[in-house]
Formats: structure tokens, sequence, C-alpha cells
């Protein structure tokens, strides 16, 4: 954030945090004690807790941009990756599990995890280039948009089937 102001002055961060509004976890506290000592209250919010659909589409689309560091995926697909995609949002992500496959080459910016040093320059080179944003929204949008729903899939599924039984 701090590299970032000379090229943005009107840079902030919006942290989305699924942590419950009553309760501070460690990283949590690190997080503020940082954004603390660096005097960057005004430029940073954090809202904690689950979102509502509306509430989480409204926030993103307040954003230039969404860094989603992921270190590990343990489980299904992480639906912030689709939604930003298909929101036409900028996305920097890393490159873990299925990661790659989702966020190809062009469509968003894939980082090694855990390498803060990387994701500052990712977030400074956006900042500062609003032709590489506007890019990555539109192929990364047209990249969501050409996956098909799990109903299409099952129809085209069945119509294959369909067909090689009819031979």
């Amino acid at each position: 954030m701090k590299l970032a102001l000379p090229n943005n002055p009107h840079i902030r961060l919006l942290v989305l945090s699924r942590q419950p509004k009553d309760e501070q976890f460690p990283d949590y506290i690190s997080v503020l004690k940082v954004i603390k000592e660096n005097n960057m209250e005004q430029r940073v919010r954090i809202v904690t807790g689950f979102l509502s659909q509306e509430q989480l589409i409204q926030r993103l689309s307040e954003c230039d941009a969404i860094a989603l560091p992921f270190e590990l995926v343990p489980s299904d697909v992480p639906i912030s990756i689709l939604e930003a995609l298909a929101l036409g949002i900028p996305l920097i992500t890393t490159n873990v599990a299925c990661l790659p496959e989702l966020v190809p080459a062009g469509t968003g910016i894939l980082l090694p995890p855990g390498n803060a040093p990387l994701l500052g320059e990712a977030i400074l080179k956006l900042s500062a280039d609003i032709r590489l944003r506007q890019n990555l929204a539109n192929l990364g949008k047209k990249q969501a948009m050409s996956w098909v729903s799990a109903s299409d899939n099952h129809e085209v599924w069945n119509n294959l089937l369909y067909e090689t039984v009819r031979r």
C-alpha cells in the first residue's frame, strides 16, 4: 500500500474477513497493528463477518482490483475467485490447486503463495496501470462467462449419451 500511494494517491484497501464480528483472532490483530503502525487507518477498511450476496456484490463493485492470495485451497473452488471474474474486476491470486485453470494467463495475475513482496508489486502494477486493469477485467469476465453451469453441463452429457446410444 505504501509503495502504491505515490503512483495512485487515491488507493484504498478493503479487507473482507469472514471472521466473526465479535472475535479477534491473532492474524486479525496483526493486520490491525500493521495498519496502525503505517498510519493507514483512513485508507484501509476491514469488514468482518459473513456478507449477504447483495452486500458482497456491492463491496466488490466498489473495487478497482481484488487480491485473493491463498496459501492453499482446502476444499472446493473458492467462490470469491469466480465472483471477481464474473463481475469483471481485475484479480490477483496465487497459483495453487485449481486456481491456474480458473485464472489462465491474461485473465488475472497469478503469484506463488506466501510471497508478500510479489503481491505488493502486483498491487502496485495494477494501481498504476488502468489499461492493464481494464484488460484483465474484460478477459476475466469473458473467461467466467465461458463456463457452463452445472445444469448446462448435465444437459450436454445427457445429449452426448443419448446420441451414443442411438448409434
